[in-house]
């Protein structure tokens, strides 16, 4: 039963299949004809020339083989002659007529299986042998594509008239039968050719259907997937110019090369944002005979840490400028204050927790002190030795200069639990003296062989190394032990350090 049905599926056509012959394979039978037709004619043409020279010259069985021969080869002419005609007029010259079309194709089928028929009909006259049978057969099977149900009534019908066609003219009873079993050969031929060319092709339309849906799925992905890109680098391309200018306003904003100059004299500063925008931010004031200096590193980088770099700097202009505030302490204080409320901060466990880390100095060179108060941020002091000890000195200290850190306060600028007020530490300056405000964006960047973080001890060595330069040249050479620590990699932070010498 498995078998019958196997058998009855092979035969019979699907919906995908029946489409197949409408829509492709009759389109490509169309142009097989018309390469049948165009090889069959001129075969056709020399075989009645090479078996009508001598027919004049014969009689008897011979004669009545040659014209046999002969006027085979006229009917195959004419009536291949009559479809190209047909082809020419009704192909090219109007639309396509599908009943056209089928008829041509089962025209060309039926002349090709009945010449091989009737030449091989006529060759038993002289000669026993099947070839043109097996011959119009076997490229019936290979050149047209026929469905298997028709080609086996095509092939089987034929074989039919062939069968008994034979004899008529086979008088040798032997022959006759040994030339019925070579034609159920060659028939089977043809079938077996016809059926293996008919499902090759239509798995090949079905395959290059199925990769040509695919094509069409990936390039309507494609599709999309460029219009997003597209759309995304045009938003790109905007955010970045929005962000560009707000770099911009912030340049604006921060204190010009000029200004530092005047405020500071010998200095440097070496800040480098990790994004366009940066978190951490620089500001310079003079409030009668004061310098205030702040190096500040506000939460977050990037577009936050420039919001907040905006809040800070506008909140020490009113503070510094507007009420002459110059005690690191009380600005700070008052800068916590006014950023915890200007942000609503309470101190409710769910809020968040931004602020800012500040170390701040005030400068009076008319009595040599410095002031200085920090929030989290600490102030390095690079003095020569046997001075007063002042603050923390560190073992990073060679000959005689000792790198000296004067803590800030273990509280940020924003909400905390504790929050006592800042300590304003008071020293003397001395001639030489180097003092160095920084950010953590330095000693915390990652980088080196280990991609470990560069560390603060590292940070002060490179500070120690470097002292005796120029501020400019401190700057360079600080700028060097960076990049080759980031190396290949990223930046991680905002970075910023500020130097300078009072002479």
């Amino acid at each position: 039963m498995k078998l019958f049905n196997k058998l009855i599926n092979f035969f019979k056509l699907s919906a995908e299949e029946k489409e197949i012959v409408q829509n492709v394979v009759k389109l490509e039978n169309f142009r097989r004809v018309q390469f049948v037709a165009l090889f069959a004619m001129p075969v056709s043409a020399v075989c009645m020339i090479i078996f009508g020279q001598k027919l004049g010259n014969t009689t008897g069985i011979e004669h009545q083989w040659r014209t046999a021969i002969t006027a085979s080869h006229a009917g195959i002419f004419i009536s291949f002659l009559i479809i190209s005609v047909l082809i020419y007029f009704f192909s090219y010259w109007h639309a396509k007529n599908k009943r056209f079309e089928t008829f041509c194709i089962n025209l060309t089928i039926i002349i090709l299986l009945m010449a091989g028929t009737v030449i091989t009909t006529a060759d038993q006259l002289m000669i026993s042998s099947v070839t043109p049978y097996l011959i119009t057969c076997a490229i019936t099977g290979l050149i047209l594509l026929i469905p298997p149900l028709y080609a086996s009534l095509y092939f089987i019908t034929t074989y039919i008239i062939f069968y008994f066609a034979i004899s008529l003219t086979q008088v040798n009873h032997q022959i006759l039968i040994s030339n019925q079993i070579n034609g159920i050969t060659a028939c089977g031929l043809g079938m077996c050719l016809s059926f293996i060319l008919w499902r090759g092709y239509l798995i090949r339309i079905k395959q290059s259907r199925v990769i040509e849906k695919r094509n069409k799925e990936l390039r309507t992905a494609l599709d999309i997937v460029n219009s997003q890109k597209s759309m995304i680098e045009t938003a790109h391309e905007e955010i970045t110019a929005s962000i560009n200018y707000a770099k911009y306003i912030q340049s604006s904003v921060l204190p010009k090369a000029e200004q530092m100059e005047l405020y500071l004299g010998e200095h440097f500063i070496l800040f480098r944002p990790a994004e366009i925008i940066s978190g951490d931010f620089y500001w310079v004031s003079e409030i009668g005979n004061k310098t205030v200096i702040v190096a500040a590193d506000c939460t977050g980088h990037g577009v936050p840490g420039a919001f907040m770099s905006m809040l800070g700097i506008t909140l020490l202009n009113e503070i510094v400028n507007k009420d002459g505030v110059s005690n690191p302490g009380v600005i700070l204080d008052r800068l916590r204050k006014a950023v915890t409320d200007s942000l609503k901060q309470k101190g409710d466990r769910w809020e968040q927790k931004d602020g800012m880390d500040i170390a701040l100095c005030t400068i009076d060179r008319e009595n040599m002190k410095l002031q200085f108060a920090g929030a989290i941020n600490s102030l390095y002091l690079i003095r020569n030795s046997g001075m007063e000890n002042i603050g923390k000195i560190h073992n990073e200290s060679t000959g005689n200069n000792r790198i000296i850190e004067i803590k800030g306060d273990p509280m940020p600028i924003g909400i905390v639990d504790d929050m006592d007020n800042f300590v304003c530490h008071e020293i003397d300056i001395l001639k030489d003296d180097s003092y160095y405000l920084f950010t953590d964006g330095f000693p915390d960047q990652f980088g080196g062989s280990s991609h470990k973080k560069f560390s603060y001890k590292h940070f002060r060595e490179q500070l120690i190394k470097t002292k005796t330069k120029t501020m400019p040249d401190q700057k360079l050479l600080m700028e060097k032990v960076l990049n080759d620590w980031i190396g290949s990699n990223n930046q991680t932070d905002d970075i910023l350090v500020i130097g300078f010498r009072i002479n």
